[in-house]
Formats: C-alpha cells, sequence, structure tokens
C-alpha cells in the first residue's frame, strides 16, 4: 500500500496551524516473522547462478517462493499456503542443495526432527520459521546443530516453554520468537 500525504497551512489570525493528514500508515510489510507477499509460481530470476537454475525452478513448481539476491537463492518460503504436505520431503530435499539460503519459511508444515535434520547442513542458514508446525521439544535438539542459525520463530507449535529454556540454554545467543499455544490449539493438534 502506498503512502500518501498532504500538508495543508491555515493561517487563522495570528494563529499558524500545520496539519498533516496521512492516509495508508501501515508498513506494509508482512509483520514479524513473516515473508513478505511474493507471488507464486515460476519467476524469471534474471542472473541467477546456473548451478541453482533447476532447483529453484523446481521449487516453484512445487509452489514454493524463492527470492533471489545477486544471483543467488537467499530466501525460499514453503509454508503450507503454497507448498502441499505431501511435497514437504522433496522441497526439503531441494532446499539442502542452495547452501545459499540465508531464511527459510516452513509456517503451517508438518514439520518434525527427520525433516529439520534435512536442513541443518545449511551453512549460511540464519533464520528459520516454523510457526504453527508440529515441532516439538524432542525436535528443537536438531536446531541446535544449525552452524548459523541466529534466529527461530515457533509460534503455535507444540513445544513448551521446558523446551525453549532447554534450546535456549543449548544455543545461548539463538533469539527465539515463541508463545506457548492456547488450549483450543492443543486440542486443534491433538486431532
Amino acid at each position: 500500500m502506498s503512502r500518501f500525504a498532504r500538508i495543508r497551512w491555515v493561517w487563522g489570525g495570528s494563529w499558524l496551524l500545520l496539519g498533516v493528514l496521512v492516509w495508508g500508515c501501515s508498513s506494509g510489510g508482512p509483520g514479524p516473522g513473516k515473508p513478505p507477499q511474493r507471488p507464486r509460481g515460476p519467476q524469471s530470476h534474471s542472473g541467477l547462478q546456473a548451478r541453482f537454475r533447476k532447483i529453484v525452478s523446481q521449487l516453484e513448481t512445487l509452489g514454493a517462493v524463492v527470492l533471489v539476491e545477486q544471483g543467488v537463492p537467499v530466501e525460499v518460503d514453503a509454508g503450507s499456503e503454497g507448498v502441499s504436505s505431501d511435497q514437504l520431503p522433496t522441497v526439503l530435499r531441494l532446499l539442502k542443495q542452495l547452501d545459499t539460503l540465508r531464511r527459510v519459511y516452513l509456517t503451517g508444515q508438518p514439520v518434525n526432527a527427520q525433516h529439520l535434520s534435512l536442513l541443518k547442513g545449511l551453512p549460511k542458514l540464519e533464520s528459520l520459521n516454523l510457526d504453527a508446525t508440529e515441532v516439538s521439544d524432542a525436535d528443537l535438539e536438531v536446531l541446535a546443530q544449525f552452524p548459523a542459525l541466529q534466529v527461530v520463530t515457533l509460534r503455535g507449535t507444540q513445544v513448551t516453554p521446558q523446551g525453549v529454556a532447554r534450546l535456549r540454554k543449548q544455543v545461548p545467543e539463538l533469539l527465539i520468537t515463541y508463545s506457548a499455544p492456547s488450549v483450543s490449539e492443543f486440542d486443534e493438534l491433538a486431532k
């Protein structure tokens, strides 16, 4: 959403009033921990290095959104809005080949430790969004093995405060965004 501002000067006797009216002041951003909205489906990535072309094309065909900067893929949104859960293992095997990735969004996917193990070898992965996934306390052990991980988002998961505390103890420099699920969310997860 574009921002529009209008400045109006009002002269009233000895008073000078400056009024600023602003429409559409929202930042237009997606909010914390959420990927920017990008079009889904195959994109034209001019300048994409040849070694990544086939992988990026396959990811986009499966519904993932790939952000390319300076010829290399740096971000992938493989959340449930675009990638079906039955395609998740295939997508993760493809992601494992993208050694330039810095951010991965798996929001809403049925992610567990086995899935996370496929990503732990990514040398530059700094941010991992696991919101609304099936990640539990036991699955968090894998995150301690990610070499460059700086931020993990765990809202709406099966993770408990005790699991978060153990992960913080294992990786004190890791920024963890977490909120405990409500009772109704636990009921939904149990179904």
